[in-house]
């Protein structure tokens, strides 16, 4: 074999390297970092945007724990909070309840369980029941707990 065709297929499989490398480099590698950093930025706000829930399902829990303080004539237990972020509504959620008793009286305890939007205050769904009779809101606790879980995993 003489010089030339050697320098010749040295210097294809050369350049074949280097197009493989910015090819991989262009098309495989810069693609999949871009994906990766744009999936841990949506975690991120995802996270900060639980966080933000949390603390304004909190006040809200708080603010609703000292006016069940407040009565006299009742007794009030409040039910533990939970806060999420609901993407489809684009929202903070917060679902709590509050079990109610009138001592020294024939009047059954009720219960009431709610899902609200965290930033207005506003009821999304409810459930009231007393004796296991349904009082208001949505049909049965069954269901009640249903949507609380498809508002809550959405």
């Amino acid at each position: 074999m003489d010089l030339n065709k050697i320098l010749k297929i040295i210097l294809i499989i050369a350049i074949l390297i280097i197009a493989f490398s910015v090819f991989y480099q262009y098309v495989i590698f810069m693609p999949q970092k871009d994906r990766l950093k744009t999936e841990e930025q949506k975690q991120e706000k995802l996270l900060e945007q639980l966080a933000k829930c949390r603390e304004v399902g909190n006040k809200i829990y708080q603010e609703q724990k000292e006016d069940v303080e407040k009565g006299t004539v009742v007794v009030s237990i409040m039910m533990n909070p939970e806060y999420t972020y609901n993407k489809k509504l684009n929202t903070c959620l917060y679902a709590g309840g509050i079990i109610t008793t009138f001592p020294n009286t024939t009047v059954k305890p009720t219960v009431t369980h709610w899902v609200i939007d965290s930033y207005t205050n506003q009821e999304i769904i409810s459930y009231t029941e007393s004796d296991n009779k349904r009082l208001a809101g949505i049909n049965s606790l069954e269901e009640f707990q249903l949507k609380k879980i498809e508002l809550f995993n959405q």
